[in-house]
Order: C-alpha cells, then structure tokens, then sequence
C-alpha cells in the first residue's frame, strides 16, 4: 500500500515559515526614530523651540492628563549638527512614553540652529513637558559641548 505524504509535508513547512518569521518578529524590541529638518520650514533658536513647543503640548495636555491628573515627561535626544549650527538629523535616545510628544519633539529638535558648531557635531538634548489644569510647558536643556 502506497501513502502520498506530499500535502502533509508541504502544510509544515509552510506552517514552520510562519513560526520562524514570527519568531524573528518578536525578537525586534525597538526600533531607532530619527528626524530630519524640513527646508520649508524655518530654522529655530532654543527659545523658537520652547515657544512652539509649549504651544503644541498645550493642545496635547487634555489627551495626556486623562483623567485630570498632572501630567510631565521628557524625551532624550542626540542632535546631529552641521558646520554652521543647523541640525542635520535628531536621533530619539529615549521615548517620553508618548509617541506623538515623541514626534513633536524630534520634528522640532530637527528645525533647531545653534550658534557655534563644527560639521559633524553630536549634541544631547532633553525635551521635557509639564501639563497641569491651568498650565502647561515645554522645556529644552542641551548640551552643545561635543
């Protein structure tokens, strides 16, 4: 008596592909966010940044203090300079736990102009927030010392 095992077989190894291609997705733990400038936009001072940036996390603050509780974070940054101050790239370093602050951040850590560097320079940054009822704030501290 003969027995095709042909559809068996091939059912396995069609299911171990899956198994190995969900295995390897789950050993990616993270992922690095990176920012370019924007040429239409205008380059900002450290100042420019926390202006705009107090302005856009004043419009996030409901949506992050849920419930009414205070809300504060911060995102670490390395800002990636070019030889006449502007930031060439920004490199999320470590997540504020909020992905859209996350981006706010990045996206103005990148428009960001300082006024002595060298072609190449990496500077960290800490973009920082604080929501409460009646206030909210968006805070930069940097460290342009390579």
């Amino acid at each position: 008596m003969v027995t095709d095992s042909t559809p068996t077989a091939m059912r396995w190894r069609f299911c171990s592909a899956i198994l190995g291609a969900l295995i390897l997705a789950g050993c990616v733990t993270s992922s690095q966010a990176s920012f370019l400038p924007d040429p239409n936009s205008p380059r900002l001072t450290p100042d420019d940044w926390r202006d705009r940036a107090t302005t856009l996390v004043a419009a996030e603050c409901p949506r992050l203090m849920g419930t009414g509780a205070a809300a504060l974070g911060e995102a670490g940054f390395t800002v990636v300079l070019g030889a006449g101050g502007a930031v060439r790239e920004a490199i999320l370093t470590r997540s504020s736990g909020d992905e859209r602050l996350d981006a706010l951040f990045g996206g103005l850590a990148a428009q960001l102009r300082f006024e002595r560097s060298q072609d190449g320079d990496r500077a960290p940054i800490t973009a920082g927030y604080s929501c409460a009822r009646n206030a909210s704030v968006a805070t930069l501290e940097l460290n342009t010392t390579p």
